[in-house]
């Protein structure tokens, strides 16, 4: 076998310590990603408990700001998507537990999350998307189609 020179060692060795940071750094960020399921479900939770006590102000607090900034939108919100997912919150529920949603594909990561739960009511439709967004560090839902 022959030797290595000193450029093709350090070259390996190189090539060693950016296989080492790429897996050190892709192992520290899974606690955050871990943080941050953790929080989305959290206010899923809260929107789906806001919904089946039928208190808006509540299911507003998890809606982000820029979502909700005007007055238009905040009446779209209580018209359409608020009036719809009072009626049909407890489809997505198993036994009307407000943490008991089911989620079957997370799509994307970092400042737009795209989560898809399951209607328990209706097997057969497709999975609905919720979009996440943070703001000063706490996430809020962006848009969604529950």
């Amino acid at each position: 076998m022959a030797l290595l020179t000193r450029s093709t060692r350090l070259l390996a060795l190189g090539v060693l310590l950016a296989g080492l940071a790429l897996s050190t750094s892709a192992m520290a960020a899974e606690p955050s990603r871990d943080a941050d399921d953790a929080a989305i479900r959290a206010v899923l939770a809260t929107a789906f408990r806001a919904a089946l006590a039928d208190k808006l102000d509540d299911y507003m607090a998890t809606i982000h700001p820029d979502a909700r900034d005007s007055s238009t939108q905040r009446t779209s919100i209580e018209r359409y998507s608020w009036a719809r997912f009072v009626k049909q919150a407890k489809w997505y529920l198993d036994s009307g537990k407000p943490e008991s949603f089911e989620v079957v594909k997370k799509d994307g990561t970092g400042e737009q999350p795209r989560w898809f739960i399951k209607d328990r009511e209706h097997q057969d439709r497709m999975p609905v998307p919720v979009r996440f967004m943070k703001h000063e560090d706490h996430w809020f839902i962006y848009t969604n189609s529950l």
